[in-house]
């Protein structure tokens, strides 16, 4: 093969992998989901795998990053997130730390956040809460355009939880879509949310109007994604949310 034809071949070959679909993509760079234990959908997942995963490698220290459980942060996160692709909480973890560390790939992990999240959304492409635990790093991060696409899927799923709606109504208002974040925060707080950030800023820029009959407190829910088994494994609140406006 001469110079003319080897530069004709190598062309072809980034026309071919240019045009290949996103979830090929994701699943060549972001590696397959094998995995010598599950993987498992953390929705249903058993008490027996849960406990032996979270006992081992996802204990509070490891959620909160103060230290490894069997090693390194990044090591016990990488093993929660081969186990349990959508390990919501574990996703926010190992998020935090890459923006502790200011990288895209923490130390330790196999793969970017970034990759976390699109293996996530692999895996488990109908749960709502990987969506909206994107959505938030991705806000957090000022990407507020990748942000609202991941929250408007996430309430296009139907019996979104107010928690979608309120951080969708912070991105539609961040962009200047007011008439949108309204509409947002009004489901939000008729859904049950209690934080009254959205609300204010909306008050502050004059675009709040209160629904017709509506109370002027909503009733206290819980906020955070539903991302736990149905084994009722104790629910903790997504880190570094824009919900804590």
């Amino acid at each position: 093969m001469n110079s003319r034809q080897r530069w004709t071949y190598l062309l072809g070959l980034v026309t071919i992998c240019g045009s290949a679909p996103a979830f090929s993509q994701g699943a060549s760079y972001c590696g397959d989901l094998k995995n010598h234990f599950g993987p498992f959908d953390y929705r249903n997942a058993s008490r027996e795998s849960v406990d032996i995963v979270e006992k081992h490698h996802f204990t509070p220290q490891v959620e909160q990053l103060l230290r490894g459980q069997s090693g390194y942060l990044g090591g016990d996160l990488s093993y929660t997130l081969g186990v349990f692709p959508n390990h919501v909480r574990a996703l926010m973890s190992m998020a935090n730390l890459g923006k502790r560390e200011k990288t895209s790939k923490p130390s330790y992990s196999r793969f970017t956040v970034d990759c976390w999240f699109d293996r996530a959304m692999r895996f488990a492409p109908d749960d709502p809460s990987v969506r909206v635990a994107y959505g938030v790093v991705l806000l957090r991060d000022g990407k507020k355009k990748q942000a609202l696409e991941q929250l408007e899927k996430a309430a296009s799923f139907g019996g979104a939880s107010p928690n979608v709606y309120y951080n969708l109504g912070l991105v539609y208002f961040d962009l200047g879509e007011y008439d949108k974040s309204l509409a947002a925060a009004r489901e939000a707080y008729r859904l049950g949310f209690d934080l009254p950030g959205l609300k204010n800023k909306l008050v502050k820029t004059g675009k709040w109007k209160e629904p017709a009959g509506a109370e002027s407190a909503p009733t206290k829910v819980e906020k955070s994604p539903s991302a736990e088994p149905k084994t009722k494994v104790k629910s903790t609140k997504l880190q570094s949310s824009p919900t804590s406006q």
